[in-house]
């Protein structure tokens, strides 16, 4: 073979190399789900996709589908069933009548979970506790958030914190998540003040992170029970770096050790663990430059890679707030 014979099977094969790399990428970037089978179980978050103002969605290794209107879902641990704040749907905000139902994945049917208060304004952040016999849930009582637990067994609800405009100013009550941390324990966030771990049988609560001058977002406690991850930004205390975007942190709940996940030019929150605790599923603002929206990554805790789950989408007549898809409140089931 002469030398320009050479050099054109040579050209051939670069020009065919770049081709299937563009033609890969093109593929994966169109096909949201393709990553996913990379990953083991399934994974329900709130999206405001396809026109739904909140809808709920689920990833698997079969694609995404569409599974009702709901809000903050919390998926079961053992995979079946799915708690979520019902909203009812309006043009301008946020209804303030909403309430707690339940969806079952295999028949798909859904049942509502009463809860005879008729001061309850709004709920929110329901979760399932590890047996199912219990739940627990945040729900606003004349304008102050409290988080409360409800069998499901019985007709029995507990109050666990006690806010009031007696103990804590309005604008320091904002109590955006609730958590089990195992049957006789839950963790809290309340938005100025900071974590805090509760013992529900004696209501004893111990500050896990203080809140002051960091904002805490979202969080979720590990399938062991030992370490937290939480979206938050601002100055933790004793540290001296100041985070201006919402990042990702991991703390150990007994020695309150804290490791930095995520350093970013753009948001990370609304974190929540795969079921062997080795994965973090999270919504990501990384690509804020040219669609306002959020998607869904996960973080391999091991390697720090990350993965891309979905994508944001630009959208037309729907509420003037959302201007384009954002996937959140992922809840992650084996």
């Amino acid at each position: 073979m002469n030398k320009q014979k050479f050099y054109k099977v040579i050209w051939i094969v670069i020009i065919v190399t770049l081709l299937c790399a563009f033609i890969g990428l093109k593929y994966v970037s169109n096909n949201e789900n393709i990553l996913f089978k990379k990953l083991k179980g399934e994974i329900v978050f709130e999206s405001n996709k396809d026109n739904h103002l909140f809808g709920l969605y689920m990833i698997s290794n079969n694609g995404v589908k569409f599974l009702c209107e709901g809000s903050m879902p919390d998926i079961s641990a053992d995979g079946e069933e799915v708690i979520f704040v019902r909203r009812k749907k309006k043009e301008s905000n946020l209804s303030p009548e909403s309430k707690l139902s339940i969806l079952d994945l295999k028949t798909m049917r859904t049942k509502d979970i009463k809860i005879s208060d008729a001061e309850i304004s709004f709920f929110s952040s329901p979760a399932f506790s590890v047996s199912k016999n219990k739940i627990a849930y945040v729900a606003k009582v004349n304008n102050y958030d409290n988080v409360f637990i409800k069998s499901l067994k019985e007709d029995k609800i507990k109050k666990i914190t006690n806010y009031s405009k007696n103990t804590v100013r309005a604008e320091r009550n904002f109590i955006n998540k609730v958590a089990w941390r195992n049957e006789n324990e839950i963790i809290y966030n309340n938005w100025g003040e900071g974590i805090f771990l509760v013992n529900i049988n004696n209501k004893e609560k111990k500050l896990l992170l203080d809140g002051k001058g960091f904002s805490v977002g979202e969080f979720a406690v590990s399938p062991n029970g030992k370490t937290l991850v939480f979206a938050g930004n601002g100055k933790i205390t004793g540290e001296k770096v100041q985070y201006k975007y919402s990042e990702l942190f991991l703390m150990d709940i007994e020695t309150k050790n804290i490791e930095r996940l995520t350093d970013n030019s753009w948001g990370d929150e609304y974190p929540c663990w795969s079921p062997d605790g080795t994965k973090i599923c999270f919504t990501s603002f990384r690509h804020h430059n040219t669609i306002v929206g959020g998607e869904l990554y996960v973080l391999d805790l091991k390697s720090k890679k990350e993965y891309q789950l979905t994508k944001a989408e630009k959208i037309k007549n729907i509420h003037p707030f959302f201007g384009s898809t954002t996937d959140k409140y992922p809840t992650w089931s084996k």
